[in-house]
């Protein structure tokens, strides 16, 4: 086979595992292209509610969005990541066996979640305004345990998880542009919250029903507790993750109160489009990555290759601009009122691309089964954000919660980096030495005192990226027909 048939040759192989490029290019276009506009839609409604609540009221609904999520996580525990994968290897023939079972045991645990929500909110010693709002925000458990977005993506079904999201993030935006007008309505924000869910909960119900048939909630005492025990390594990790990427806002808010929670999720808004970016790319590449890694290193090597020089490719010239610009452009997009959002936005710009290496890593150790080393590394994590998060906050507020979520993804990289080496034997100073010549072009770009004007050097520098692509991808193919990486 041939790259003019759609696929690129492994000649080094002794199994024949191929890169479909035009299927993983299909997966990319419709992930990128719903998750994308939705990215914009929620932020564009975010934007618009933080204009019209201000940091008060905002930082409410941050602090309500972080308890959702946490409880999420925990309704969640990896039953997505593994239901995606066994789904990619055809592990369970009879679609609806599997399905029920788990759309079963999600249930069961949101229901859990709601329990333990409703204890923590009733010991917070908050105002019951501030609990009430958290709790109907909750209440979107429900319809997201029923979300099948993981089986579709299993299925490489991505055109129906982009409208599912897409769906649910329109409707979110129409909602809070047409109902919420004053900064006191926060709970018809939590309720339009909740339809969109459920909605888009309903969009992917309705394709799965055409095919295979109604859900039915099912009791399966030996799948629920063989399932758990193979989830739990990574059930575990979307908690210390929560607590890598949420534990600063709710210690903002519990300490600085609402305010300092709300300038600090204004800042944090942007980075969520870059982040969700990365996350649809490696949820795309999951299947192939996990086919393989069982069959072919050398390909996966390629797909890894690729990803961290396009990712720095993208995201480094962001972080340099956005440190500068960081308060005009709080300004422009929330208004004077968020102008303290600046330095903060200034410090997690560059999260994204600690990001992208932390998420490169971790795809790989799930891809090997090694869900428990997952486990491990989010445990210490979590525990170094915890304890820098305790010592900053208390003396820079918002600004020490931005360098604590940094240096966190930082020990994350390395924690990562080591522990793959005995799994995945990826060099990382080859794509650094290649990363270096385009990094360098990169800062003469933007630090030469040109004296063009602005128009010219935008198309310039469109320019030298276009063909620093182009550059990028016959290195890549190059090195892939080659095995040297």
């Amino acid at each position: 086979m041939y790259a003019e048939d759609g696929l690129v040759p492994y000649p080094m192989a002794h199994k024949a595992f191929v890169i479909q490029k035009k299927h993983i290019f299909s997966n990319l276009f419709w992930l990128f292209s719903g998750n994308a506009l939705a990215a914009i839609c929620f932020f564009v409604a975010m934007v618009q509610a933080a204009r019209i609540l201000g940091p008060e009221g905002f930082g409410i609904v941050a602090f309500a969005e972080i308890v959702f999520m946490f409880f999420w996580n925990l309704s969640n525990m990896g039953l997505t990541f593994l239901g995606a994968r066994n789904v990619a290897r055809s592990i369970h023939d009879r679609t609806n066996f599997y399905v029920n079972r788990v759309i079963s045991l999600r249930l069961l645990l949101s229901f859990f979640s709601l329990c333990v929500l409703a204890v923590f909110l009733y010991l917070l010693h908050e105002p019951f305004f501030v609990k009430s709002i958290t709790f109907v925000y909750g209440l979107a458990l429900i319809p997201a345990a029923l979300f099948l977005d993981w089986y579709f993506q299993g299925l490489e079904k991505m055109a129906f998880v982009a409208l599912a999201v897409f769906l649910r993030a329109f409707l979110f935006m129409i909602g809070i542009f047409l109902f919420v007008r004053e900064n006191q309505q926060l709970l018809i924000f939590t309720l339009i919250f909740n339809i969109s869910w459920l909605c888009s909960t309903f969009s992917l119900f309705i394709l799965y029903r055409n095919r295979f048939g109604s859900l039915a909630i099912v009791w399966d005492k030996k799948f629920f507790r063989k399932t758990l025990r193979d989830t739990a390594p990574l059930g575990l990790s979307l908690l210390m993750a929560w607590v890598i990427h949420y534990f600063d806002s709710m210690l903002l808010f519990l300490w600085k109160g609402g305010s300092a929670a709300g300038l600090y999720n204004a800042a944090y808004r942007p980075i969520i489009l870059m982040i969700t970016a990365l996350t649809v790319y490696f949820n795309a590449l999951l299947p192939i990555m996990s086919k393989a890694a069982h069959e072919s290193s050398h390909a996966m090597k390629a797909v890894i290759y690729w990803t961290i020089l396009t990712g720095f490719f993208l995201f480094f010239p962001i972080a340099v601009l956005g440190t500068y610009w960081a308060t005009p452009l709080m300004i422009l997009i929330y208004g004077q009122a968020f102008t303290l959002s600046g330095p903060v936005f200034a410090v997690l710009i560059w999260w994204p691309l600690l990001m992208l290496l932390a998420l490169v890593y971790s795809r790989c150790l799930l891809c090997y089964d090694q869900q428990g080393l997952i486990g491990k590394i989010a445990v210490m994590t979590a525990l170094a954000n915890v304890v820098l998060n305790l010592i900053l906050v208390p003396f820079l507020s918002i600004k020490g919660a931005a360098f604590a979520k940094v240096a966190a993804d930082i020990l994350t990289f390395f924690f990562y980096f080591y522990s793959t080496k005995n799994f995945f034997p990826f060099r990382l100073q080859k794509v650094l030495k290649t990363l270096g010549f385009f990094v360098l072009g990169m800062l003469f770009l933007l630090f030469f005192p040109w004296k063009w004007h602005c128009y010219s050097l935008v198309v310039t520098g469109l320019l030298l990226y276009s063909i620093i692509i182009l550059c990028l991808h016959g290195i890549v193919f190059k090195k892939y027909l080659l095995g040297d990486f």
